[in-house]
Formats: C-alpha cells, structure tokens, sequence
C-alpha cells in the first residue's frame, strides 16, 4: 500500500514539502478529483487495486481504516 495525500489547490503546503519530494503528495488545482469522491472536507479513503473504493472515513480516521484492513486481512 502507498499513500498518497491529495491537496486541493495547485501549491503544496509546507509541511508536506517532504512527502511532496518523495512523491506522495499530488496537487488537485480545479478539484476535480475532491469533486468526484465528494469529499467536502479532509477525509481518508483506501483504493483497491481493482479501482474500486474499499473504505472511505469523513473526517480521517486511520484508526477505522487499521480496524477495517484487520478484518478483510487477516
């Protein structure tokens, strides 16, 4: 699994200037993709490697995604 922060707006914010360099940072400038997953507000989504969507927490929850991966990994 790579994660990868999606910013909305076209600058990184300086306390991402590391993940940024290391590539795990990707600027959304129109909002197109916040638009297309509705995500209004910070959130935390896990794609699958089909594509599809396997979990998604509005406001971020990392404890929820570490639950969620438990149960369909082990």
């Amino acid at each position: 699994m790579r994660p990868v922060i999606i910013v909305y707006g076209d600058t990184t914010p300086p306390d991402l200037a590391d993940a940024s360099a290391a590539g795990r940072v990707w600027l959304d400038p129109g909002g197109e993709l916040h638009a297309r997953y509705g995500a209004g507000a910070e959130c935390l989504y896990a794609i699958r490697p089909d594509g599809y969507v396997g979990f998604r927490s509005q406001p971020a929850d990392l404890t929820a995604l570490e639950r969620g991966l438990e149960r369909v990994l082990i």
